[in-house]
């Protein structure tokens, strides 16, 4: 039914959109131009009572030259000289001494008018021929490309028409939109003009923007002699629009009967089609004009009678839809073809019951064959009508001879499908329409594919009377189920309709039978809050406690909705009150977790068991709590429930009324002697939980409790905890003025100030700062980090300077020898190091365990903004860390070219200096760092550094194998005892103009023995052509290098 509904009306709305296509016809495109003149006629009103055609009237003509200046000027109000208001008004004498005395004949305004064409516009023929008499240009063209001629042609002036054709004008000259004065004259109809501008040779035929030719403007005419003009001059009959249409469209379009007539005589073709196929016959079936259709048909259109357009519709098709009736009779009378199927798959007959025309389907009827079925045609057209409530259709059609036929063939290939008609009538409410349907045959216990009888729909549209139709009258079922187990008698309890409940009763509707999710019509009443209903239901030996799949009982239902009355009668009449469903909820639960007062008091009084638990152990105390209801809250306390009673996760109904910031609910449960330490299964207390949302109220009225104020959940979190990290001011101070301990630690090692450091809270920080118990150099238990640490590692710029202006330790190091400005380089937060640069004892030289300095930091994770902070002046950039390095060793090393820059700019080095520098680069064959130093002038001022080696190899008296300097790294060297040395093959270190016959060196990086004083190893050979003989000692030397063709021999053997 929907289906077919949906489908129809996109036919209709498709027919709709064709009609607009084809019926519309083009606007007047003369429009603009009638528009224009019409400015121009206001211009002439406003013109003559103005001062400027004043002056000129009360002038003398001897005087103009002399009062008047400029004769070509255009007067700026108006947009004309003195010559076009002489042309507008006719004033032939002054025009004319205006233009003796120099006035522009052909000067234009604006709008590219001139003065001979205001004089055509405004039919002053004596001004025109003095104009021409004294070289008017009569060719000249406004900016709509109209000339003189086109303008008088247009305002139908004969007269100056002649005139301007006696001077040649241009007859051929045409606007943008294709139209010249043939065009015009036509479209206005001044015949006698056609006539003129006919004699002057003018084309016939020339076709204007919208495809239309001077003959298919004449036959629009209601006179012909137009036409006949231009039919005489060889006018092209057959010529078409841009769209198809011919003359003859045209004629038809218009119903120009005396058009058509004298096209047809002259030839014109009846079986032309436009470009959507359509005919001249289609055209006037659209329209209630039988002398048009009696006009076509005696001239031959009977031959295309059953010619289709592109959307398959013949001309009948076109009459039925357009709902012409009349033309729809005489189509089908001249023997049109019925059993024709459009585009969108619909037939006359189809249509004309949607239409409400059953004198035509009666008649279409009547060439009806067994045809009907192939399609659907007949359900079709009878579910049309009984959509459209109309009744003599529905009759017409139930009452065709046929009719048995076509339907027992339907039945056997399609079942029930005449149903849907059926469904259509009930819903509708309209019984005659039934009655004429169901004494026709059609089935009253038919289903749809919900399953559903006509009675569910009468049902479920709250229609008693059709229900008593269907059910007395034709037998209705009343025990149907639908595909969702519901019977009549479920759906009119859930609506509520008390007469239909009581109704189907009395025609024996079963009161016990449920649908798929075990609900029945009792339920359904009861969740509905329909005393009466649930009244007319219950009888003798009705089962109560029937429960739905979710083990609910009518009682229950009674709960949910908080119907106290239901909830009464169910309980008089013996509803078991604690039943519990599936998930262990009793009524009581229920009603509470529906904050349903009523019903709670009810099934308290009549002893409820207060204490009952849900499979979540959640009491109806707990619900009451959950949901703020106080006046249930406090009815369940005076009957006696466990107060400190805990749902599945050990919350109680203090916990939740926590939860919910409910200050009335939790005074309310407290005065009830709620333990207020118990604790959920995450050691959570309601104190830590109100701490946490910043509950400030019950914070304090749990302080007054005197509750533990530093009690640790399983993560060793205090309430002080909580309320820091988050951020909640008030409770911090609430908690401190309690005495909270500010510096107690949980798991992770941090305290209270330690988390509202981390999450950037600077009043928190503050409050901790100005409590003189809070320690606020406290060290993070796990990795030693402070406060002033974790800011900075946040990146917490106003926390770090709140935390350095109090009596923080500023240089104090994590497990990791790390201080604050450590950290601020390695993450590269520039404005924190700035800060931290500025506080006084700042040890910018300070190692952590690696040995690496902040200046060590910047160069290795590249923050040269940082690095150029720290090497103010005063800072001792060649200082040495533990291992005897200095940072530009150690930048040359990492090869970073940018802090070895930076490093030239702030700091001065001696020749001997250099030269291990280029020592060093040249090992590591950084050539490009080599090339950098050679180019750093030393200074001859800088006292000679000491005469130590830059970096150092520690030796191990352990016999192992030496490493693979190819597999090392920088953290792999680093995490060894020897932190400084980056060194590769030393094939890699020469280049080409400085190899020598060493071909590989290797790195042996040993663990020494400082205990022995004699030297370990002895060392000779040659490498780059010196010779070398050292003794390598534990205390003074560390790293050596030796090449392939020297030799080390051990002492200790």
């Amino acid at each position: 039914m929907d289906f077919f509904q949906q489908e129809f009306t996109k036919a209709m709305e498709a027919f709709q959109s064709q009609k607009i296509q084809i019926q519309v016809q083009q606007p007047d495109i003369l429009q603009s131009l009638g528009i224009s003149k019409d400015c121009y006629e206001n211009l002439r009103k406003l013109l003559a009572s103005s001062k400027f055609k004043d002056k000129l009237e009360k002038t003398e003509t001897k005087d103009l030259k002399k009062y008047i200046s400029d004769f070509n000027k255009l007067e700026a109000n108006f947009n004309v000289t003195y010559l076009m208001i002489c042309a507008m008004f006719g004033y032939d004498e002054k025009g004319l001494e205006l233009i003796q005395n120099g006035a522009d004949v052909n000067q234009v305004n604006n709008e590219g008018l001139t003065a001979l064409m205001f004089a055509s516009i405004f039919q002053n023929d004596d001004f025109v021929k003095m104009l021409l008499e004294n070289k008017a240009d009569i060719y000249l063209k406004d900016r709509r490309h109209m000339n003189a001629l086109m303008w008088s042609v247009l305002q139908g002036y004969e007269d100056i028409v002649e005139i301007l054709l006696e001077h040649n004008a241009d007859v051929h000259c045409k606007t943008p939109n294709g139209l010249d004065a043939l065009h015009i004259a036509v479209e206005k109809g001044f015949t006698k003009i056609v006539e003129m501008l006919l004699e002057k040779n003018i084309c016939v035929s020339s076709k204007s923007l919208d495809g239309r030719t001077p003959l298919m403007r004449s036959v629009a005419l209601p006179d012909s002699n137009i036409a006949k003009l231009l039919i005489n001059k060889n006018a092209d009959l057959h010529e078409t629009t841009y769209d198809g249409k011919t003359a003859l469209h045209i004629s038809v379009i218009c119903q120009n009967c005396k058009g058509i007539s004298l096209l047809m005589k002259h030839g014109a073709k009846m079986n032309c089609k436009d470009a959507l196929g359509m005919t001249p016959l289609m055209f006037a079936a659209s329209v209630d004009n039988a002398q048009l259709m009696h006009t076509l048909l005696d001239f031959g259109a009977k031959e295309t009678i059953d010619d289709v357009n592109k959307f398959k519709q013949n001309a009948l098709c076109w009459a039925i839809l357009r709902n012409v009736k009349n033309i729809a009779h005489l189509l089908i009378d001249a023997k049109s073809k019925t059993n024709i199927f459009d585009i969108n798959g619909y037939s006359p007959i189809q249509y004309a019951s949607k239409n409400k025309c059953p004198e035509i389907v009666e008649k279409l009827l009547k060439d009806k064959s067994e045809s009907w079925h192939t399609s659907d045609e007949y359900l079709v057209c009878l579910l049309a009508a009984v959509e459209e409530n109309d009744i003599e259709t529905t009759r017409c059609l139930l009452n065709f001879q046929n009719k048995k036929h076509i339907l027992s063939e339907i039945f056997e290939t399609s079942g029930k499908c005449d149903s849907t008609s059926l469904f259509t009538a009930v819903m509708s409410g309209n019984k005659e329409l039934v009655k004429l349907l169901l004494d026709a045959g059609a089935d009253v216990n038919a289903v749809n594919i919900f399953l559903q009888s006509p009675l569910f729909s009468s049902v479920l549209e709250k229609n008693l009377d059709m229900t008593k139709l269907l059910v007395q009258t034709y037998k209705a079922k009343v025990n149907l189920k639908d595909y969702r187990g519901d019977t009549p008698l479920i759906l009119a309890a859930s609506t509520k309709n008390k007469p239909m409940v009581d109704f189907l009763l009395k025609r024996h509707a079963s009161r016990h039978l449920t649908n798929t999710q075990g609900i029945s019509a009792m339920m359904e009443a009861a969740s509905s809050g329909c005393r009466d209903i649930v009244g007319a239901l219950h009888c003798e030996g009705y089962n109560l406690e029937l429960s739905d799949s979710q083990g609910w009982t009518p009682l229950m239902f009674a709960s949910f909705s908080g119907d106290h009355s239901t909830v009464e009668f169910l309980l008089d009449v013996g509803a078991k009150i604690d039943a519990s469903s599936n998930l262990c909820a009793t009524s009581l639960i229920i009603a509470c977790g529906q904050s349903q007062e009523k019903a709670v008091s009810v099934l308290l009084d009549r002893g409820a068991s207060v204490n009952a638990k849900d499979l979540n152990c959640q009491t109806g105390l707990i619900y009451a709590a959950r949901n703020g209801h106080k006046a249930i809250l406090e009815l369940l306390l005076r009957s006696g429930v466990d107060v400190n009673q805990a749902d599945v996760f050990k919350r109680t109904s203090l916990m939740h009324a926590v939860l919910n910031a409910d200050l009335e609910s939790l005074k309310v449960i407290i005065q009830h002697k709620a333990d207020c330490c118990l604790g959920d299964v995450n050691g959570i207390t309601p104190l830590m939980q109100a701490a946490y949302m910043g509950f400030t109220e019950c914070v304090q009225e749990l302080l007054e409790l005197k509750v533990p104020v530093d009690e640790a959940n399983l993560a060793g979190n205090t309430a002080l905890h909580f309320c820091s990290s988050w951020g909640h001011l008030d409770a911090v101070a609430i908690l401190l003025l309690h005495n909270a301990n500010p510096n107690v630690t949980n798991l992770n090692g941090d305290s209270p100030i330690m988390l509202a450091a981390a999450k950037g809270h600077d009043e928190i920080v503050e409050r901790f700062l100005n409590c003189d118990l809070c320690d606020v150099n406290q060290c993070n238990t796990k990795d030693g980090r402070t406060s002033l640490m974790i800011a900075t590692h946040f990146n917490h710029l106003s926390t770090v300077m709140l935390l350095t202006k109090s009596k923080v330790h500023v240089n104090a190091k994590n497990k990791s020898g790390n201080t604050a400005l450590h950290l601020s380089v390695m993450k590269g937060f520039t404005d924190v190091v700035k800060h931290l640069l500025t506080v006084q004892n700042i040890d910018i030289h300070s190692e952590n365990f690696s040995g690496m300095t902040p200046l060590f930091l910047c160069v290795e994770h590249h923050q040269y903004e940082i690095l150029e902070l720290l090497l103010k002046p005063g800072n001792d950039v060649k200082k040495t860390n533990r291992f005897g390095q200095d940072v530009i060793t150690f930048s040359i090393k990492l090869k970073s070219l940018a802090a070895l820059q930076i490093l030239q700019q702030r700091c001065q080095i001696s020749p001997a200096e250099k030269n291990r520098y280029l020592e060093v680069a040249r090992r590591m064959s950084y050539f490009e760092i080599v090339d950098f130093l050679q180019q750093w002038k030393p200074s001859v001022n800088t006292q000679e550094a000491d005469n130590i080696a830059p970096f150092t190899l520690q030796a191990s008296i352990k016999k192992e194998p030496l490493p693979d300097i190819a597999s090392m790294t920088v953290n792999n060297a680093r995490s060894s005892n020897d932190h400084d040395l980056l060194s590769t093959s030393m094939e890699q270190q020469m280049d080409d103009s400085d190899r020598c016959s060493v071909n590989s060196d290797q790195i042996l990086n040993l663990p020494i023995d400082d205990f022995k004083a004699s030297p370990l190893f002895n060392l000779s050979g040659d490498w780059r052509g010196a010779t070398i003989n050292a003794n390598i000692f534990t205390d003074r030397t560390r790293n050596c290098i030796i090449g392939k063709e020297n030799t080390l021999s051990d002492q200790q053997s």
